[in-house]
């Protein structure tokens, strides 16, 4: 008799240690880590029912991403999804805490020009204290004076996107739903991985190449890297047309002729230096002097992707202008970069100006 009940208090004490609400739903069954993942992904592309659905399954709404330190709250905020920032400021999720760049989901709501979600996390977090940047590596010691060693660059910190500027690298962080470029055009994704401070093998780039690890929402094969200057948010902001105002350099040409005659193959090289003189104004309108003319038009923005049109252009062509700034532009050559794309089959343009970084 003292063994039973033995036994049943056993039994007793362990079922009121158990959580008070387990875990139910279709999420209930995954491990740890994949619904924590998948949390993120789905705050950031704003699926609010799914977002339920994977908390109700034990989904951690306090997770941060391993390697940005990036929280479910910012993914939602930085992708403009309001109802899933409420729901999670509901559940509890601390508005406070700062990325591996000190970035809060209030400065992704800024960055995504979300001015509801601003209005919203500036509520929820007065009189909150601000949490302290969780550092995901060690500080190492300070070096000694004249000892040798030399002192670790910092960590890079994105500047804040203004209407003018495009937005430095990793101010998207993983999980965030995307635009990026390909050579068919731009198409949706979300971001897998971002550069690392060290390449720890093929599936890692090192941050200095300012990439993205891009998941193709299934649109093309697999996973691929791409440049900073190719992945934008896919809500419309004022960089996408007002980083292309200002002055230019055009010209600049690089082509390769392959040519066999009487069976002699012969290569042909040309190289046009930009000099032509583009200029594209706040008001809607450019003055382009290519070719000993001077062609002057409107523009107007793309319709759902970043850049402009120049209307009625060089040849009598309309001319699409995106970003196609590069790492070495824009590292070594200091130099933001475009492609001047006509609607046409004929070749396009490259031009550039002095970093606006």
């Amino acid at each position: 008799m003292k063994t039973t009940r033995g036994i049943f208090l056993l039994f007793a004490v362990l079922f009121l240690t158990q959580p008070l609400f387990a875990q139910t739903g279709p999420w209930a069954k995954y491990d740890q880590e994949m619904k924590d993942e998948a949390l993120y992904r789905e705050a950031s592309a704003g699926n609010l029912e799914e977002v339920k659905s994977i908390v109700a399954g034990g989904g951690n709404i306090h997770y941060l991403a391993p390697q940005t330190k990036s929280s479910i709250l910012m993914a939602a905020a930085g992708s403009g999804k309001i109802e899933v920032v409420k729901y999670l400021l509901d559940q509890g999720a601390d508005p406070s805490l700062k990325d591996w760049w000190n970035y809060t989901a209030l400065d992704k709501a800024k960055f995504a020009g979300a001015k509801d979600i601003e209005a919203l996390l500036q509520t929820a977090m007065a009189g909150k204290q601000p949490t302290p940047a969780v550092d995901p590596q060690p500080k190492p010691d300070a070096p000694k004076k004249d000892s040798g060693v030399v002192a670790p660059k910092p960590k890079p910190t994105p500047a804040p996107a203004g209407p003018n500027r495009w937005p430095a690298f990793g101010t998207y962080a993983v999980g965030d739903s995307v635009l990026y470029w390909t050579p068919v055009g731009w198409r949706p994704g979300v971001v897998k991985e971002i550069g690392v401070q060290k390449a720890t093998g093929k599936v890692s780039v090192d941050y200095s190449h300012k990439k993205y690890l891009i998941d193709p929402n299934a649109q093309a094969l697999g996973n691929d890297w791409y440049e900073w200057s190719g992945v934008v948010t896919p809500r419309r902001q004022l960089f996408w047309t007002n980083w292309f105002i200002g002055n230019w350099l055009t010209g600049e040409v690089q082509a390769h002729h392959n040519e066999v005659k009487s069976g002699k193959e012969t290569d042909s090289y040309y190289f046009n230096k930009a000099t032509e003189k583009l200029q594209v104004f706040a008001n809607k309108t450019y003055r382009w002097q290519i070719d000993g003319k001077v062609f002057i038009g409107k523009w107007k923005a793309l319709a759902n992707e970043p850049g402009i049109v120049l209307q009625k252009g060089y040849r009598g062509f309309d001319w699409s202008m995106r970003n196609a700034t590069g790492v070495h532009d824009w590292s070594i050559r200091k130099l933001d970069m475009i492609n001047l794309k006509p609607n046409a089959q004929v070749m396009s343009i490259s031009g550039h100006r002095k970093t606006t970084e």
